[in-house]
């Protein structure tokens, strides 16, 4: 049986490295790992979610497939 699955959530600038131990580290299973930016040093919830609406809308604009979970796991850490 694999590792179990992980929900990684945290600031901006330490999503990475979360997402990193769990993987690297800890052997979560990629599909079974979902690692997101909650707030960001500095920012106000309602700028995050400017930011990420803006992200969100320029993916899918682009035609990019919000439902592939790879396609959410980058926008979640750019």
């Amino acid at each position: 049986m694999g590792a179990p699955g992980a929900v990684g959530v945290t600031e901006a600038g330490e999503v990475r490295t979360v997402r990193r131990i769990l993987l690297d580290e800890l052997g979560t299973d990629r599909s079974q790992l979902h690692a997101a930016a909650y707030w960001k040093r500095g920012s106000s919830f309602e700028d995050l979610d400017a930011q990420n609406a803006r992200r969100y809308a320029a993916a899918l604009a682009a035609g990019r497939d919000l439902s592939d979970p790879e396609v959410l796991e980058e926008l979640a850490l750019s």
